[in-house]
């Protein structure tokens, strides 16, 4: 009769195949967290889109607000130079950086210079530094789009 024999001591083959799966697996598991479509890279990507869809609400509860205490004082809806003075007392978008002279250009930049008729659309900067389309579609309609991120200023 044969005999069976047991060997229970780890081979050194299997020790390495063993570690070589585990390096196969941590690198697997590094790729994921910091590879370009990684877990931080989405959860700056994540945060970035939060930031700008809460500067887009924002105005536009500030739009709202002001809408609604002009229709309170049976008023048309408000134009784009009482909406950018009520962003900029909300301090929804910049005026500190501004020096005076870009801050007078700002209170009349929704403005047409040429025809001295007021434009439909302004593009404002946020506090967060977003860029901010601001586009009045006709009578009680408007659209606030984000169409940018501005690099901060160097004084």
């Amino acid at each position: 009769m044969k005999s069976i024999k047991n060997n229970k001591a780890i081979t050194l083959i299997a020790l390495i195949i063993t570690i070589i799966i585990l390096l196969i697996l941590v690198g697997v598991a590094i790729s994921f967290t910091i590879g370009e479509n990684g877990i931080f890279d989405k959860s700056k990507k994540g945060v970035e889109t939060y930031e700008m869809e809460e500067a887009k609400e924002q105005i536009e509860l500030s739009i709202q607000d002001l809408a609604m205490e002009k229709t309170q004082k049976g008023e048309d809806f408000p134009t784009l130079k009482e909406i950018v003075a009520k962003l900029y007392d909300d301090e929804i978008i910049i005026s500190d950086d501004l020096s005076e002279g870009e801050k007078e250009i700002a209170e009349v930049m929704s403005v047409d210079e040429e025809n001295n008729e007021e434009k439909n659309s302004v593009i404002v900067t946020t506090t967060k530094h977003y860029l901010v389309e601001i586009t009045l579609k006709g009578s009680w309609q408007y659209e606030v789009k984000i169409v940018g991120k501005e690099n901060l200023r160097t004084r």
